[in-house]
């Protein structure tokens, strides 16, 4: 029988000490979800390539988008997010008006930009820097405006006429 030859462990620097993008990303998720009281809801999820853009077999993808309780159908894709295996260099393809407000405005393909983040210390102060954008504050006003413009007009009476009749 051969001895083991692996010469690593779980905690050595190797192995363990990696968070992936996608959960960095889910951490905000849940944060938003606390802050907005689950109205405006933030989500990451695995995908396979989007518009005429296909993921490679090698490549991990995810969206990383904004939607409500009241828009379920609705969705505001602030990023898509790829790598390799091994996470870093991140490819994080933004909303071109993020990208040129962020300063990191690379050109566009399928209105986005590409944003590179060489490891997870650059990919938090690429994201901090995303989700604080003028851009994403507007489309989280807009959420919540419609959301809190519904409730209102649960609270309108109508003359009479019914909510659920159909034009």
């Amino acid at each position: 029988m051969t001895n083991n030859l692996w010469n690593i462990t779980l905690d050595d620097g190797v192995l363990g000490n990696l968070t992936p993008p996608d959960e960095i990303v889910a951490v905000q998720c849940k944060h938003l979800d606390k802050i907005t009281g689950g109205k405006i809801i933030a989500k990451i999820s695995p995908c396979r390539g989007h518009d005429e853009y296909e993921t490679p077999d090698n490549m991990f993808e995810f969206e990383f988008y904004l939607t409500s309780t009241f828009t379920p159908n609705y969705r505001y894709s602030v990023m898509f997010m790829n790598h390799k295996i091994e996470y870093y260099p991140l490819t994080l393809q933004v909303d071109i008006d993020i990208a040129k407000e962020i300063g990191k405005y690379s050109g566009y393909q399928i209105g986005l930009s590409q944003i590179t983040a060489k490891n997870e210390e650059d990919f938090i102060a690429t994201l901090s820097r995303i989700i604080n954008s003028a851009k994403v504050k507007k489309v989280i006003n807009s959420l919540y405006s419609m959301i809190k413009s519904h409730e209102r007009k649960k609270d309108i009476d109508f003359g009479g006429c019914a909510d659920d009749v159909p034009f």
